[in-house]
């Protein structure tokens, strides 16, 4: 096989690839946004999807409540959370468990 036949095979693998994988858009918030701010993600960056921060360093985040509303009431419906564990420190989470964290911003 000569250098020629191989790479174009290795095109019509990479692009065949690339043709079939389907992608959405989606963004990780940590800091407050606002209905507007979801709204405007979804309508001039095609975001279908919200991962917010529910936690870190061993603490609930009191943002991640409002988040995940305002992401819900500008239309997007996958909201996802993410919990960060400080394992460094771990004994600062010894009171509270996932599903404590979880039920806690529900």
């Amino acid at each position: 096989m000569s250098i020629l036949n191989f790479l174009q095979i290795a095109a019509f693998i990479i692009f065949s690839i690339q043709n079939s994988v389907n992608s959405i858009e989606g963004v990780a918030i940590s800091e407050y946004a606002s209905t507007e701010n979801f709204k405007c993600l979804k309508e001039n960056f095609t975001i279908k999807f919200v991962i917010v921060s529910a936690a870190k360093n061993g603490t609930i985040d009191d943002l991640a409540k409002n988040n995940i509303r305002n992401a819900y009431a500008a239309g997007i419906e996958d909201v996802d959370i993410k919990i960060t564990i400080n394992f460094v420190k771990p004994r600062k989470i010894v009171n509270h468990t996932p599903r404590e964290i979880i039920v806690s911003i529900s």
